[in-house]
């Protein structure tokens, strides 16, 4: 079983300066099957609904009885520019 969560976190302060924006996680288990012991999974995460601003995406990973494994980067979403007509 791998436990598998992703996380996209705000970066910037709330409205008026006070505390943080509220992020978002989704997490799942499962029983990847193997080939030559690797497990692949491909993961679409849609920000099109984010307000602009700069966020964290987290991915965290974690086999049975293996120490959990993280990755992250920081993306910024902008406005889309205006679809000609």
């Amino acid at each position: 079983m791998v436990t598998t969560a992703v996380s996209v976190i705000p970066l910037k302060k709330s409205f008026l300066g006070l505390g943080r924006s509220k992020g978002v996680r989704l997490e799942w288990q499962d029983v990847p099957e193997r080939v030559d012991g690797i497990g692949a999974r491909a993961l679409t995460v849609d920000v099109s609904g984010l307000s602009p601003g700069r966020y964290r995406v987290v991915l965290s990973v974690k086999a049975e009885d293996e120490p959990a494994v993280a990755a992250s980067r920081e993306i910024v979403v902008s406005k889309s520019p205006p679809v000609p007509p």
